[in-house]
Parts: C-alpha cells; structure tokens; sequence
C-alpha cells in the first residue's frame, strides 16, 4: 500500500509539472567594471519615412570654369565658393583615335604646388563652358574636378600632360611617350 500511495504522489507530481509553464533559465546580470557608469540605455526611437533627414537646401552651384589656353591665362574666381574645373583639353581628329586617346593620356593638375585628384571625362565632340569654340571634327578629352572654395589670392595652377604610348594627334603629329605639354594658368580670386 505503501508503494501505491508513493506512486500515486510522484505522477501527482510529475503531472502538475507538466502543466505548470516552463520559464527560461536565468540570464546572468553582468554588472560593469566601473560602478559610477550608468547602464546606457536602450535606443527607443524610430525614424518615420515622414521623418527622413533633408538635405539642406540652397547648396551653391560651383563655378564652372575651363581651363584652356586658348582663353587666356588668369581667371577671376569667387573666395570661399566652390569651383568646379575642367583642364587637360586635349583635341584630336575622329571619334576612334580620341577612344584610343582615353587609355594613354593623363593629366595632371596642381594648385598652389599641390597635386589635385581629376576625373577624365567620356569623350566629347566639344569642350564645356566657357571659351569652347573649336575646328569641327575635332574631339575631346578633359578632365573635372571639383574645389570646395580657395582662399583670396592669386593661386599658379599647372595642367601637366602624359601620354604612356606614342599616339598621333590625327593631324600629322604624333606624340609621346612622355609629358607632351605644361601649360601655367592663374586663379585669381577675390
């Protein structure tokens, strides 16, 4: 009887565990080295689509400026305004010899005696800008950049080219390998 009593308490037991909810095991509380630093806590905000950051507005257009020659040698600029150059015209006769031209020319730019990272630009059948007269069936190669702004002054900039192969211009002239020009040029910005 005994015996039957104790297995009638243990399945009493073990079904009321059964029912009873599971709870998952504690999760330790790791308390931080420094006991004067609050817990940071947890971020609680969401951002709505009708809440999306703007960028400002009214950020001026930088001054389109090409640098060239054939327009002079100074150019007036605005201080503190950004500018946006093109440099390293160079002119060949035909489509297919200015695509070759894309892989063996390179230009370098320098302000102030500091070189200035450009952007050589797809082929175009005519230069941007300002001063862009040009003989038909000429293309063009350039290069842009883009200056945050310079500081009052008189700045020497010089437009350095490079061909890394011997290429002809279309016109009866072949150039490189080598620097092929310098050209010197002003900014002058008040």
């Amino acid at each position: 009887m005994k015996t039957l009593s104790g297995l009638f308490a243990l399945s009493l037991l073990l079904a009321l565990t059964a029912c009873a909810p599971s709870s998952p095991p504690p999760t330790p509380t790791l308390l931080p080295t420094d006991t004067n630093v609050p817990p940071s806590p947890s971020p609680t905000f969401t951002l709505e689509p009708s809440q999306t950051p703007v960028p400002p507005t009214g950020t001026p257009t930088p001054l389109r400026v090409l640098l060239r020659r054939k327009c002079g040698g100074e150019y007036l600029v605005t201080a503190d305004k950004p500018v946006q150059l093109a440099y390293g015209g160079w002119g060949v006769q035909g489509r297919d010899l200015a695509e070759q031209w894309l892989t063996v020319l390179t230009v370098e730019l320098t302000i102030d005696g500091v070189v200035v990272p450009g952007e050589l630009q797809p082929v175009a059948d005519d230069l941007p800008w300002n001063c862009t007269q040009d003989p038909g069936e000429v293309y063009w190669l350039y290069y842009t950049t883009v200056l945050p702004g310079l500081s009052s002054g008189k700045h020497p900039v010089t437009v350095t080219f490079h061909a890394l192969r011997p290429l002809p211009d279309g016109a009866g002239k072949t150039y490189g390998p080598g620097e092929i020009l310098k050209q010197d040029f002003t900014l002058d910005v008040r």
